[in-house]
């Protein structure tokens, strides 16, 4: 089987949770020798000139690094070599892209759309934007031969709008690899931190991951421990040039985007880990800290509810106030955590691969 993919910026060491699950994903999907996988990377976003990634292929595609026009304007581009190649399956990742699934169906190739968020939610978009976005999600999962929901709660949404999706939609959470935590305290000493004596939060710069009212709690809060910010914006935006600067001010470490042993490292040695988010797929960043057995705390939205954590580990989402005060009696205990358990029964992408080489073969026949 021949699968292209679209909608993903593109692997490896690009950030983004899209990027992460196709990373992961993909790498286990072609050690079945029936599959060939092809990922269309965008290429504003790539630093490197590979052609292929344990045995994943890459097509660098341009686009133009402005939100409004990237995702369409790529995918649109990408048409032309679908059109070309003709392979036997074009996966689509998220809703945006999905907007040219029809054209693909026209053509006579069978497509694979797994929507990870309803991206209309989120603040970045004006009104026409999310108007649009609305539209791309009908379009997408009407003509899509099949839809990949990564968390029970979007299915459940959708399934309530449209009655036919029941008939051919899935739910394949997002996995984790278990690692060992880290020994080394070389990478966080050089942040001027200490072991056990700071707060996490990981992820894209945008309003959606809450982030300044992260901040906003942790200032007033009387304590040795340090805020630390891992992630970048991957658009520049006054949103995110505000949150810097008030991080600057409020003394928040940030460390940019990283990933590999110096991402590990920051897990492992965190005194507690915050996902302060308005809206989510199934958080990967959440899945990370998790499979660290980092203390977490959480908003309460319907997709971190879905993981079925302690009653603790979640506040009232936008409310500092609360935030605050969960912080504040999270850092002045110590606790075991030990989240093995869930997540190699939910969230395996070992698992996940199986899954979707299931709905593949299936849409083979």
């Amino acid at each position: 089987m021949s699968i292209f993919v679209v909608g993903t910026r593109g692997f490896p060491n690009i950030q983004g949770g899209v990027e992460t699950h196709c990373e992961e994903l993909y790498l286990r999907l072609v050690q079945h020798k029936k599959i060939e996988v092809v990922v269309f990377r965008r290429k504003p976003f790539v630093k490197d000139r590979i052609k292929s990634f344990k045995g994943v292929r890459f097509m660098d595609i341009p686009t133009i690094k402005k939100r409004q026009m990237e995702a369409f304007l790529h995918t649109f581009l990408c048409l032309f070599f679908i059109l070309l190649k003709r392979p036997l399956i074009v996966h689509f990742h998220n809703i945006g892209p999905g907007f040219f699934i029809p054209l693909v169906r026209l053509i006579g190739i069978k497509t694979l759309l797994t929507y990870h968020s309803p991206n209309y939610l989120h603040k970045k978009w004006g009104r026409f934007e999310r108007v649009f976005l609305k539209l791309c999600e009908v379009i997408s999962i009407r003509f899509a031969n099949h839809v990949i929901f990564v968390s029970e709660t979007q299915k459940f949404r959708l399934d309530t709008q449209f009655s036919f999706l029941k008939k051919k939609s899935s739910v394949v959470r997002n996995g984790i690899s278990i690692l060992p935590r880290s020994t080394v305290d070389n990478y966080i000493k050089s942040l001027g931190l200490v072991s056990n004596a700071y707060v996490l939060g990981v992820g894209r710069f945008i309003e959606e991951k809450g982030f300044h009212d992260l901040i906003e709690a942790f200032k007033k809060i009387e304590t040795t421990c340090k805020l630390v910010l891992v992630g970048d914006s991957d658009h520049r935006t006054t949103y995110s040039d505000e949150l810097k600067r008030n991080a600057i001010q409020n003394g928040v470490i940030l460390t940019g985007f990283i990933k590999g042993d110096d991402l590990v490292e920051v897990y492992s040695h965190c005194k507690l880990f915050v996902l302060s988010s308005y809206s989510e797929g199934n958080p990967i960043a959440l899945l990370e800290a998790m499979s660290f057995n980092c203390d977490i705390l959480v908003s309460d939205i319907e997709q971190n509810i879905e993981m079925k954590l302690a009653k603790d580990d979640y506040f009232k989402v936008g409310d500092c106030e609360d935030l605050e005060n969960k912080i504040r009696e999270k850092i002045s205990v110590s606790v075991t955590r030990d989240f093995k358990k869930t997540l190699e029964t939910n969230h395996s992408w070992s698992k996940a691969a199986i899954e979707h080489f299931n709905i593949l073969s299936m849409l083979n026949t």
